[in-house]
């Protein structure tokens, strides 16, 4: 029978593999339609990263919350880049990497830190 911690680390462990995952396969492959894919994937977990570090920390942590709305701002205009770049491929890859920062530092704020 799995404890809570048990499924706790099971879901953390999960999390980075598929950030892990999309991290490299966005920037090393050469189909621009799984490098956007990717991109959804973790611009998506770095918001949701954001919402959990704001869950876990809440009442006492302020500084880790306030890390944890900064980097689901960042993942969210990493977003809005992307959507109004056009084509643009310095924009995309400065929304790529925007991405990438928010989700590692996100993870890192929310289960790490």
């Amino acid at each position: 029978m799995l404890t809570f911690l048990d499924l706790f680390i099971v879901v953390v462990m999960v999390m980075i593999a598929v950030s892990l995952l999309a991290l490299c396969l966005m920037f090393l492959s050469k189909k621009p339609m799984l490098k956007r894919v990717c991109f959804y994937i973790i611009a998506v977990m770095g918001i949701y990263l954001g919402y959990v570090g704001v869950r876990i920390c809440w009442p006492g942590f302020m500084g880790q919350v306030t890390v944890a709305i900064l980097m689901a701002l960042v993942s969210a205009a990493a977003l809005v880049l992307e959507r109004i770049s056009k084509g643009d491929e310095k924009k995309l890859k400065i929304a790529r990497i925007m991405a990438s920062a928010a989700l590692v530092v996100g993870m890192a704020n929310a289960f790490f830190i």
